[in-house]
């Protein structure tokens, strides 16, 4: 890597430039986001490598060998030419992270596209606030085979440092669909879909045949306030998940996981 382009100074426009990549307005109106570390910039070159738009690796890190990445993908054509070497002090200017592993990935967002609410089984998160909440949610979504997110507009960013981290590149790997709160359910019942939600007094989840049902959107709400009253209205189906008296409700990701869980194991057994 002795011909990549070496970047020392704080001042650099570039550096200053993704050091605002921490606030969603910056993401925003420069249309790209920023991951830390080894494994998620293994994950965006599986996923999404067209969009890389650089990568920097700490100058420190590199000469100590502590980086711990494949040198064979550093060569590649494609990712070579993208490469800033930068002192330490810069990477900890722009991470969040306390000891950051030395490697930021600069990444463009997506081109928005049309999407069509297509999969029979359809997650949709209303205004779900905690990143940590959201990436381990995506995770879990994943895991048990979907394909297809709807997050209501007032959810926290996907592209926030902390669900990326939590998420561990799940976000590559699920399409994510936008729908405003107004249209959520107009929009759902338009397309078919059987609309569930959890509340306190719902059906046992473990009673519920998910398999009778052909489309079914499941929507889990805030961690504080639950769904939001228009889709409690308009809930086909209210489930809940049994827990032994006097104990605390479960975490969001907790809850979805749960339920989750056990809508893949009924599909599994089809």
């Amino acid at each position: 890597m002795n011909n990549n382009k070496v970047i020392e100074s704080k001042e650099n426009k570039y550096i200053k430039e993704i050091v605002k990549l921490n606030t969603k307005k910056y993401r925003n109106e420069y249309n790209k986001f920023y991951v830390e570390g080894r494994k998620l910039l293994e994950e965006v070159i599986k996923f999404s490598e067209k969009n890389i738009e650089s990568i920097l690796i700490s100058k420190e890190k590199l000469e100590m060998g502590t980086l711990k990445i494949d040198g064979k993908i550093l060569e590649k054509n494609q990712i070579r030419d993208k490469i800033f070497i930068v002192k330490n002090s810069l990477i900890e200017k722009i991470t969040e992270q306390k000891n950051p592993e030395g490697i930021i990935t600069i990444v463009k967002k997506e081109s928005k596209k049309e999407s069509e609410l297509n999969e029979k089984i359809l997650p949709v998160l209303d205004g779900v606030s905690d990143p940590g909440n959201l990436g381990t949610i995506l995770r879990t979504l994943v895991a048990t085979g979907i394909k297809q997110v709807v997050l209501t507009e007032d959810c926290t960013d996907i592209y926030s440092p902390k669900v990326l981290r939590s998420s561990m590149g799940a976000v590559f790997k699920i399409e994510v669909i936008y729908l405003k709160n107004d249209e959520l359910v107009e929009m759902l019942k338009s397309k078919g879909y059987c609309i569930y939600s959890t509340e306190m007094n719902g059906e046992n989840v473990y009673d519920v045949d998910f398999n009778s049902i052909s489309k079914k959107a499941l929507i889990f709400g805030n961690e504080a306030n639950g769904v939001s009253e228009n889709i409690k209205e308009n809930t086909d189906i209210h489930i809940t998940i049994p827990m032994e008296k006097n104990t605390e409700s479960l975490n969001l990701s907790t809850s979805l996981s749960v339920v989750f869980y056990e809508v893949y194991r009924q599909k599994m057994k089809k």
